[in-house]
């Protein structure tokens, strides 16, 4: 018999279909979409909703501005060159937070695009290089009080001319040349300037440009979403869980606890611990967290009341097993976990744009703080 009668052994009838893919590749395959982990998972269901992208979206955009603030708005030039001296006062200037955020930023970064190193040395690279940052920035010594109108008068000495007039050959400064602390009591008529002239979004009653004071309050803000964030998911999901694991009277005491905590008013409870302990922002932070778990609580007792009434769990008890829940809700709390960050972040945001001697008693309470 022919090679052709072989492949096609019955004349008109359409060619065979190729062969199967062969077993390595198709264990290659297989193997390829196991390879998302629990953790990729969980990210890619909680990106999955609008709430959590936008909230993302917003903490992104909140952590470059805060960690890159003081190279984006400073008064203190990056390099200057006067009289043919060659200075960084920007350098000098930076803090041991500042230099810590920066290069951790930077490790991140250049651990990303590593791919060849696992998850776990990744981890342990930048661990490494947090523990021997921290200390070693604790030694840079940064002026208590700055003079952030020198460069002004410089430049302006400079200009006049002269015998005794310095030399300037050249002077980079920020994208904003503001720093937050800089009111500019040199130029008292730039007070409470509506935005344009150079300042954006105008200037305060003290004179000081209101885009870089905001730009620079975005670590508090970022700090207060997340650890009063955290506080509350923490809480939420272990009481959560351990309602809808035990149930019964547990179920019954917990949802009393969420009920109580509830009818609490956050605001009034701040203000009331400012005005006896004084201005304190962890204070406002532990608050903040311990009044709004109750949300995820809720949430995750019923995920586990409805986990006990599935088939798996019920064949799992009759195997012997005690232990039947997992997160499966996690990517729900992240989800809300991003949005009330991106909520809380935006509201300790929007306070310095107000007159620092108006707006009603609450608010000035927590601006103060």
């Amino acid at each position: 018999m022919s090679n052709a009668a072989i492949n096609n052994p019955l004349e008109g009838e359409p060619p065979l279909p190729e062969p199967p893919e062969s077993q390595p590749q198709q264990e290659a395959v297989l193997w390829k979409g196991k390879a998302r982990s629990w953790v990729r998972q969980l990210i890619g269901e909680t990106l999955s909703r609008w709430g959590a992208r936008l909230g993302a979206i917003w903490i992104g955009l909140l952590a470059f501005v805060g960690i890159f603030a003081p190279l984006i708005a400073s008064s203190h030039p990056y390099i200057m060159k006067v009289d043919g001296e060659v200075s960084y006062p920007l350098l000098r200037f930076l803090t041991p937070t500042d230099i810590t955020l920066l290069v951790l930023t930077f490790t991140g970064v250049v651990l990303y695009f590593i791919k060849r190193l696992s998850s776990g040395k990744r981890v342990m690279i930048f661990l490494a290089v947090m523990v021997v940052t921290i200390p070693l920035s604790m030694f840079k010594k940064t002026p208590l009080i700055p003079n952030h109108r020198q460069y002004r008068d410089l430049e302006q000495a400079a200009a006049l001319g002269g015998a005794d007039a310095p030399k300037i050959d050249y002077i980079i400064r920020a994208p904003l040349p503001y720093s937050p602390e800089d009111y500019l009591r040199d130029r008292p008529e730039t007070r409470l300037k509506p935005p344009g002239g150079g300042h954006l979004l105008g200037t305060e009653i003290n004179g000081a440009d209101i885009l870089s004071r905001m730009m620079h309050a975005s670590r508090t803000a970022l700090a207060i979403g997340f650890v009063s964030t955290g506080i509350a998911v923490v809480i939420g999901v272990t009481l959560g869980g351990l309602m809808g694991y035990f149930a019964k009277a547990v179920d019954m005491l917990g949802m009393r606890l969420v009920e109580i905590f509830e009818a609490i008013p956050s605001l009034f409870l701040i203000l009331t611990f400012v005005a006896f302990f004084g201005h304190n922002i962890i204070m406002i932070m532990v608050i903040l967290g311990v009044t709004s778990w109750t949300g995820y609580a809720r949430f995750i007792r019923a995920e586990f009341l409805k986990l006990r009434q599935q088939d798996f769990v019920v064949a799992a008890q009759a195997c012997g097993l005690r232990s039947f829940s997992r997160p499966h809700s996690a990517s729900w709390a992240l989800a809300r976990s991003a949005s009330r960050v991106g909520v809380r972040c935006w509201n300790r945001r929007a306070a310095p744009a107000e007159n620092s001697t108006g707006g009603s008693p609450c608010s000035r309470a927590l601006r103060s703080s």
